[in-house]
């Protein structure tokens, strides 16, 4: 995997690049929405995002949380492994990490990332 996509810094700085064209106050749900992603409220763990082939797009389904910004930063934390570019055809590249370190690298970017643009 291409160490840029493993730095946490780099994850940072993509949110905040980002974020630069969106106006304030924040709602991570448009913003999602704003970039084609259909975020759906569903019956899932905490969130998961989906490729779907057919139509080339991402879905994010969430749960709703009882504290709003866990809620956000589980859809901002799913944001991040898009933005980032850790789906590879559609599947999150986790699949293809070889060791634990490596997904656990991976999670740690998408959190970044998500702190990164609900804190800006």
């Amino acid at each position: 995997m291409n160490t840029k996509l493993m730095d946490i810094s780099f994850a940072r700085k993509k949110a905040k690049d980002i974020l630069c064209f969106q106006q304030t106050p924040f709602d991570v749900i448009s913003f999602a929405k704003s970039f084609g992603f259909l975020v759906v409220l569903a019956d899932v763990d905490t969130a998961v995002t989906i490729f779907n082939e057919r139509t080339g797009k991402y879905a994010i389904l969430y749960k709703e949380l009882q504290d709003k910004y866990q809620t956000n930063q589980i859809i901002a934390h799913e944001l991040g492994h898009i933005f980032l570019g850790h789906f590879k055809n559609g599947n999150l590249v986790k699949l293809g990490v070889c060791n634990e370190k490596g997904y656990d690298k991976i999670e740690e970017m998408a959190d970044a990332f998500a702190e990164a643009l609900l804190n800006a």
